[in-house]
């Protein structure tokens, strides 16, 4: 008689039941459509943006075709990243978002504020809106944004805080130039998502080409490094310093008696002659001078 065996089943197994904990969350993204920004006055507070909606809210029901833009709006750690075919990538940083909001009503407009920079490092307040498909996707974008601005600033300041206490502790005091560990610095994102790193802002040096000139490269070749000032201040100083004793003055008058001294002949060009030469000619016209006079 054969033996039936019943295999287990999918239930009756612990191990293949399996549990997923989601430790980063993905950043939302949604589709809106892009209606345009509009400077405004206010930053912040009750009404802020009655004006300028207004008018982005008149010119699309006017002409919707003309206006709207497709754009994919991401909300992320260090604010508001829109991606549009024609102008591609645009980030707009978690510190210079003043207020975003969705009124009631525009149902299904989202709006922010944003601070720009201008040429000269002029600000300008500008009032952006876009349009979602359903109104509760505008309110929770609201909320997901400002949650992740308090989240931002909130890390920006404990960040600062904990680089000041290691900067004061006496741990780090013996040391020239007090740091926190490598692992910490490496662990900290709160500064790079709050504000932009000093590469990727408009502040930061543009790299270009250093021209060289190829004579400085000749002249070094042929007599060597020219000297600098500091040089020649130290070569000034020194010989300042040496003629202000009385002995250094008396070396030095003996030293350039020694040297050779130069005369120029009856034809203009110069000769050299030595202190034996000199010594002769003084000892004639000494002589010279002796002898009296004929009359």
């Amino acid at each position: 008689m054969p033996v039936s065996i019943s295999l287990p089943t999918k239930s009756s197994l612990k191990f293949w039941k399996k549990r997923s904990v989601s430790i980063t969350d993905y950043d939302p993204t949604y589709k809106v459509l892009y209606l345009g920004n509009i400077i405004t006055s206010y930053a912040k507070g009750e009404g802020c943006t009655d004006k300028p909606l207004a008018t982005l809210w008149k010119a699309y029901t006017s002409n919707p075709a003309k206006v709207q833009t497709p754009m994919e709006l991401t909300v992320c750690s260090s604010g508001i990243k829109a991606v549009t075919k024609n102008f591609g990538v645009t980030e707009y940083w978690a510190y210079r978002i003043t207020y975003c909001g969705a009124p009631a009503e525009y149902p299904g407009l989202f709006c922010w504020i944003y601070r720009h920079e201008r040429p000269k490092m002029k600000q300008e307040l500008r009032c952006h809106a876009a349009l979602l498909i359903k109104p509760e996707q505008a309110k929770e974008l609201t909320v997901q944004l400002k949650d992740r601005l308090a989240l931002a600033l909130q890390e920006f300041r404990r960040e600062k805080l904990n680089r000041q206490k290691a900067r004061l502790s006496l741990a780090n005091a013996v040391y020239d130039c007090p740091s926190m560990p490598r692992r910490k610095l490496l662990l900290y994102r709160g500064t790079i998502n709050f504000r932009p790193p000093i590469e990727m802002s408009k502040i930061a040096p543009k790299l270009g080409v250093i021209d060289e000139d190829d004579l400085e490269d000749v002249y070094e070749l042929e007599f060597g490094t020219p000297p600098s000032e500091d040089d020649l201040y130290m070569c000034s100083s020194e010989a300042s310093s040496l003629s202000s004793s009385p002995e250094d003055e008396d070396l030095f008058a003996r030293f350039h008696m020694l040297m050779p001294r130069r005369h120029l002949n009856s034809n203009g060009e110069e000769s050299s002659c030595s202190d034996e030469d000199l010594y002769s000619e003084d000892a004639r016209s000494t002589a010279s001078d002796d002898v009296p006079l004929l009359t």
